[in-house]
């Protein structure tokens, strides 16, 4: 498959809308408790996305096959932390019918490119643990946990 890296633009909001619908899906799915169902992508949010964060769109000629969104940032101002800055990837989607064929893969590597060449010394996500496809795809590419979100219901 030839596929082609490049940044977002505002046309591409019908394409990169349906792809959050699909991930939309899959949370609301799992934890209805937290997410409401609702259009997941509005346009005004996704210029804001434009302007705050790099959209790195993954095309298979003219078909979306997936995106990812990184924002490259300096950690929290805190005195016990060494400061570096770190690349936070707020959302990586392949779409369902481009699945299992690496897109995902090729889409991370572009965005660590990136981020390293923009003086980012790690890339950092969060991941929901219901997702297991995700997690593994995390750790087969080298991520290992670094903190560890719990919760109680009360």
């Amino acid at each position: 498959m030839k596929l082609r890296i490049r940044e977002a633009t505002e046309a591409d909001f019908p394409a990169i809308h349906e792809l959050m619908r699909q991930v939309h899906q899959l949370h609301l799915e799992s934890r209805p408790d937290i997410y409401r169902d609702i259009d997941p992508l509005t346009e005004e949010y996704y210029h804001t996305m434009l302007s705050d964060s790099i959209v790195l769109l993954a095309l298979d000629g003219e078909k979306t096959a997936g995106f990812c969104v990184f924002q490259i940032r300096p950690t929290f101002a805190n005195p016990l932390l060494i400061p570096h800055k770190v690349a936070f990837m707020d959302d990586l989607c392949v779409h369902k019918d481009y699945r299992r064929k690496g897109i995902g893969k090729q889409l991370f590597e572009a965005a660590c490119q990136m981020a390293k060449e923009d003086g980012a010394e790690t890339l950092e996500l969060m991941v929901w643990s219901f997702n297991q496809n995700a997690v593994r795809f995390y750790e087969e590419l080298g991520m290992t946990a670094k903190t560890l979100t719990m919760e109680l219901n009360l």
